[in-house]
Order: C-alpha cells, then structure tokens, then sequence
C-alpha cells in the first residue's frame, strides 16, 4: 500500500494553518475518488476549505478572495452567500480555480500564458478554463494506492 501525500497538499496545508489562526474555518466540501484496474485500486480524498477571514486583513493582501490548492480564504462579509447566489460570489470563482488547481498541478503557474486562468478583462466565470469531463487530474490532495489487489 502507497499513501501518495505531494507538496502541494503539505503547501495547502500551511496555507490554511496560516490563514486558520487569522479566520474560522469551515470544510466547504468532500470529494473521494476510487480507481479500480486490474492491477491497483486507488482512492482519492479531496477535501476543499473555506477560511472565512476579517475584511481588512483580506484587503492588505490586495484583494477580497484568494485560493492555494484546496483552501479558499474569502472576505467574511460574504459568508450568508450561498454558491448559486446571483450576486457576485468570490465563492464560485475561487471554486473554479480549486478545479484548475486539480486538473493542472504545477503546471497551473505557466497555463496561464496558454488558457483563460482569469476571466479577462470585462469577462465572466464562464470565460475561465475548466478541465472536461475526461480529464485526469494531476493533483489530489492525498491518494492511497493498493497495488495488485486482485
């Protein structure tokens, strides 16, 4: 049995225990994964958290949301949004890019030369890459791999 724990998950982590001593944090959700082939089973748990955080504090860092691997720190005047509200909502759009963080992995840093990470100027959430539907991810937050199971 292989327990796959990558840096970025270890980064994500110190990302929320810093903002989590300044914010409340809340687990927004929970996605688990399992792969099975003939020669391994593999499960993927992929937690994402909201740091609600003080206005001011989110605003020194020039902005009112901000995401690291699975951790979203967003401006708490915002924490009564619920995720399909019509207004505009720092939750969805740092969703996306938890989904791009996912997909892409490291390789999130220089696709952004090649795809709409960011919405561009005077566009919308739809205009920001998402991985299709038969995408594999290149990052999970911890995998537990079996091999040969069978």
């Amino acid at each position: 049995m292989d327990v796959r724990f990558p840096l970025l998950s270890i980064a994500s982590l110190a990302f929320l225990l810093f903002f989590g001593l300044q914010g409340d944090v809340e687990l927004y959700s929970w996605e688990v994964g399992i792969s099975i082939a003939p020669d391994e089973v593999k499960v993927m748990v992929d937690p994402v958290w909201v740091v609600w955080i003080d206005t001011e504090y989110i605003y020194s860092f020039g902005c009112n949301a901000m995401v690291y691997g699975n951790v979203m720190v967003v401006d708490e005047e915002f924490c009564d949004y619920a995720f399909d509200d019509p207004r505009p909502n720092p939750l969805r759009y740092e969703y996306i890019h938890i989904k791009q963080f996912r997909a892409l992995g490291w390789f999130l840093w220089p696709m952004k030369y090649i795809v709409n990470i960011e919405p561009p100027s005077g566009g919308s959430l739809a205009d920001m890459w998402l991985p299709p539907d038969w995408w594999v991810d290149r990052w999970r937050f911890v995998a537990i791999i079996h091999d040969k199971p069978f």
